[in-house]
């Protein structure tokens, strides 16, 4: 029989993981755009820097759309809800 003392989920985790996703992301974009300032710019590598920025920009969207949307079941209770079953 579970007592009183449940412990509750905590925002830390997804929270570090969006971080940490996000780091990533802009890391790696940031480098192809400082590989590309020190080597000059390229018609055929601007394209592609385009092509990478917009995946990026779309990861980093998505992973914060996500991070919203955890950190809202977490305040409604949903996880605990779901563990009655």
């Amino acid at each position: 029989m579970r007592g009183s003392t449940e412990k509750q989920p905590g925002h830390l985790a997804p929270v570090l993981a969006a971080l940490g996703t996000v780091a990533v992301t802009v890391l790696f974009v940031g480098s192809l755009v400082w590989v590309m300032a020190q080597e000059g710019p390229v018609p055929a590598a601007v394209g592609m820097m385009i092509v990478y920025a917009a995946a990026g920009a779309a990861v980093i969207a998505g992973v914060i759309a996500a991070l919203v949307q955890r950190l809202r079941e977490i305040k409604k209770g949903e996880e605990r809800d779901a563990a009655k079953y």
